[in-house]
């Protein structure tokens, strides 16, 4: 299944069901919102033969709360351990650094999220990414923290190994999503220009 919350569908039960159970398919689904699973939802996603359950805490508690996200650590971790008891091996988990507002503290509060999970016995692979501001969003006109913010937020969650897997996006990458995310007709023109002369992404590096 291909959707960004595929969960939000009012048939989504009904229809794993009958996939799973009537049809016997494999199924799997993309990253999923933690406030939208319970234990029925995680049990079908283990029937339909996935063994790895993505979801994104995205940052700490306290900013979560800011942006609006209306789950826990303990919810993550009550997700965390359904999943495990239905037999998925491990979880995928996606995090932000470079929010605006973020602090210390934030980065922290992650880092004992992911001891706990690890003192569980719960195996998680961990991508952490640097924020990128998106159009039509209450942050879309916040500036991304700089390069140095950013390698050292990822330097700290990486060091903290409570990982069996650890990856991150490239910040030049995210700096040119973000271009071309909030970028107007000049930067349609630079795209353009660029396919006309084969210039590759270093003009882009500049201009970002």
């Amino acid at each position: 299944m291909i959707g960004l919350s595929v969960t939000d569908h009012p048939g989504f039960k009904e229809l794993m069901s009958f996939l799973v159970d009537e049809l016997g398919l494999n199924v799997s689904v993309p990253s999923l919102r933690v406030d939208s699973l319970d234990r029925d939802i995680i049990r079908l996603i283990a029937r339909g033969g996935q063994r790895v359950l993505t979801i994104a805490p995205e940052s700490s508690e306290r900013l979560r709360r800011a942006l609006g996200k209306g789950f826990s650590d303990d919810d993550i971790v009550r997700v965390a351990m359904d999943a495990v008891s239905v037999g998925i091996d491990h979880l995928k988990l996606y995090f932000m650094v470079g929010l605006p507002g973020e602090g210390d503290d934030d980065v922290k509060s992650v880092i004992n999220l992911l001891s706990r999970l690890k003192r569980l016995g719960i195996k998680h692979s961990l991508s952490v990414n640097p924020w990128i501001p998106k159009p039509h969003t209450p942050l879309q006109w916040l500036p991304m923290a700089n390069d140095d913010i950013i390698n050292a937020r990822v330097k700290e969650l990486r060091n903290a190994q409570t990982y069996m897997e650890f990856s991150t996006y490239n910040i030049l990458d995210a700096k040119v999503q973000a271009l071309l995310s909030l970028g107007d007709r000049d930067v349609g023109n630079l795209i353009f220009e660029a396919s006309l002369t084969g210039l590759d992404r270093g003009l882009l590096e500049k201009t970002a």
